[in-house]
């Protein structure tokens, strides 16, 4: 009996498997030799470090998302505020604020050694995705023998000097009681101050791209709403790419890692250029604005001249104002990208190299100056460190970014702000005087 020819179904799905089956071979082949393409380069792939950029790529547009009214119900975006001595500040880091210093007022932290870390956005960075790594590197000094060290942030983005001494003469008098603190600075005081000045803006005032969204007069309501809105839909868009990518875990194959980083690199550019728009906007209205702060003639020179100054003196205030509270100090002036020799950038850090180009220009003209103004820092007394050239032999991708970095870089980055630090620290380590000893005090009276 002859043999039944094979149906045309059995057939189809014969072709199917074959074209699945090459396909899926085809991604194999592309995986495996995309991944040998980078271990030849010296850059193996790596999930874990993927994933971080993915992470670091979102937050960063959906943190400095402006907002309307200043604010926004949902946590996510964690709206601006006014802040009476700071000038600009979020809903959360007020309520945090308040929350750490009752746990000063009530000796929750008499047997901790706190270290508080101010500055710009970097600082914040380094508070919260290297605390882990300063705190061990903390825990090895004998010194701390019995006292977990604590880390908290009074750094906030787009601060710069003075608001670093403002926000810690105001820490300081809601009661918090610091065992040392950490100044990290230096990019947002040079790029900040001449956004402004090339705005018109006062360069001792908050940076007015940030102040303006909460402390200007609006006009052009229609013409706002449609840029926020373009803001606000990149933003969305990149963190729930980000979001389904590391749930997904799609980082495992070098390729769709690859792809994911590419897209929140397109969607970075698209939400940087409409925050630009935005911010044009924005300042391009307030031509009377008392916000803008004092008339001053100053440019070139002797612009600069004012902005070192601004710079040289926070640092000594801080300096001050810890001193006279037995509070040990250390001012680090920190690396960044556009910073000539600071670091060998890899192709990665030169795609998301990308700023405003007053920032570059400042940073690449005038970062010598704060390293020769921060050498002569230790004759008014300042304990001062200057890591601008932490990475110069460090050859990984760690810039996400024009200014910011995350992984091992930030880990060296920390490790060595706490070496700088241990020399700072007394011989002879006092514990706080806290509510439990104040009390036992009144006792004996």
């Amino acid at each position: 009996m002859a043999a039944r020819p094979p149906s045309r179904l059995r057939l189809g799905l014969g072709r199917l498997a074959l074209v699945l089956g090459a396909t899926i071979a085809a991604l194999v082949a592309a995986e495996l030799g995309y991944r040998g393409w980078l271990a030849l380069r010296g850059r193996a792939w790596s999930a874990e470090a993927a994933d971080e950029r993915i992470q670091a790529l979102a937050t960063t547009m959906n943190e400095a998302l402006p907002r309307l009214d200043g604010g926004t119900g949902e946590e996510a975006y964690d709206g601006r505020v006014v802040h009476p001595y700071v000038g600009i500040d979020t809903r959360r880091s007020l309520r945090a604020a308040e929350e750490e210093a009752q746990r000063f007022l009530t000796g929750e932290y008499d047997d901790a050694f706190v270290l508080v870390v101010a500055g710009g956005s970097v600082a914040a960075e380094l508070a919260g995705f290297a605390q882990e790594d300063l705190r061990r590197a903390l825990a090895r000094d004998p010194r701390l023998e019995g006292r977990a060290p604590v880390v908290l942030t009074a750094a906030r983005g787009s601060l710069k000097e003075p608001q670093h001494a403002t926000m810690l003469a105001y820490l300081f008098r809601i009661g918090w009681q610091p065992d040392a603190v950490v100044l990290v600075d230096g990019f947002n005081e040079l790029a900040l101050a001449y956004d402004n000045i090339e705005h018109d803006v006062h360069p001792v005032h908050p940076a007015y791209s940030g102040w303006a969204v909460v402390a200007a007069r609006r006009s052009d309501l229609g013409r706002e709403l449609v840029l926020v809105a373009e803001i606000d839909h990149e933003a969305r868009g990149a963190r729930e790419l980000a979001d389904r990518a590391l749930a997904g875990g799609w980082t495992r194959s070098a390729l769709f890692g690859r792809f994911v980083e590419s897209e929140l690199r397109g969607a970075q550019r698209r939400w940087a250029d409409a925050s630009e728009r935005y911010r044009t906007l924005v300042l391009g209205e307030q031509q009377r604005n008392p916000a803008k702060g004092p008339f001053f003639p100053d440019r070139d020179a002797a612009a600069l001249e004012r902005v070192i100054a601004c710079w040289r003196e926070g640092s000594i205030s801080v300096a001050g104002m810890c001193r006279e509270r037995a509070i040990p100090f250390l001012h680090v002036l920190q690396p960044t990208l556009h910073d000539a020799g600071s670091k060998p950038l890899t192709e990665e850090e030169r795609a998301s190299a990308t700023m405003p180009e007053t920032w570059m220009r400042s940073v690449r003209e005038h970062y010598p100056r704060l390293r020769a103004e921060g050498r002569a820092l230790a004759e008014h007394g300042v304990a001062f460190a200057d890591l601008s050239f932490v990475f110069r032999d460090f050859t990984e991708t760690t810039y996400f970014d024009g200014c910011h970095f995350k992984g091992a870089g930030m880990t060296l980055f920390a490790e060595r702000i706490v070496a700088e630090l241990l020399h700072v620290l007394p011989a002879d380590l006092p514990r706080r005087r806290g509510p439990r000893d104040r009390d036992a005090s009144a006792s004996g009276r």
